[in-house]
C-alpha cells in the first residue's frame, strides 16, 4: 500500500513540475517581448457563449462545488507572413470585422520558441 502511494506521489509531482515548467517556458518566452507593427488577415472568427463551468474543490475533508462564470469570448484568428495566433476582442470590434480583412496589429517573436505573438489588435 506504501508503494502505490509513493508512485501516485511521484506521478502527481511529476505532473505539477511539468505543469509550472510549461508556464515558466510561456512567460520567459512571450512576456515583454518587443513589438512590431504591421498588418494580418482574418482568417477565422470564434465565439464562445457565455457559460458556467464547475470544480470540486476540497477543504477540510469535504468536497464544495466552485462555480465560475464566464462571459462571452469573441476571437479573431489571424494570419501573417504563413503564421498565425488569436487574440480576443471586443463585440463591436469582432462585429465590425469580416474574415479576409486586414486589420493593424502589434505582435513579437518569442524569445526562445521563435513563435509568432499577436499582443493586441
Amino acid at each position: 500500500m506504501e508503494t502505490f502511494f509513493t508512485v501516485v506521489l511521484v506521478i502527481l509531482f511529476g505532473v505539477i513540475g511539468c505543469v509550472l515548467l510549461g508556464l515558466l517556458f510561456f512567460s520567459i518566452d512571450s512576456a515583454f517581448i518587443p513589438t512590431q507593427h504591421g498588418t494580418a488577415i482574418i482568417i477565422e472568427k470564434e465565439f464562445t457563449e457565455a457559460h458556467t463551468t464547475t470544480t470540486m474543490m476540497l477543504v477540510g475533508k469535504v468536497m464544495i462545488p466552485q462555480t465560475m462564470y464566464h462571459d462571452d469570448e469573441y476571437t479573431l484568428h489571424v494570419r501573417r507572413n504563413n503564421e498565425e495566433d488569436s487574440i480576443d476582442v471586443e463585440k463591436s470590434f469582432y462585429d465590425a470585422k469580416n474574415i479576409g480583412q486586414e486589420v493593424p496589429i502589434t505582435y513579437g517573436r518569442g524569445r526562445i520558441s521563435g513563435k509568432f505573438y499577436v499582443k493586441s489588435i
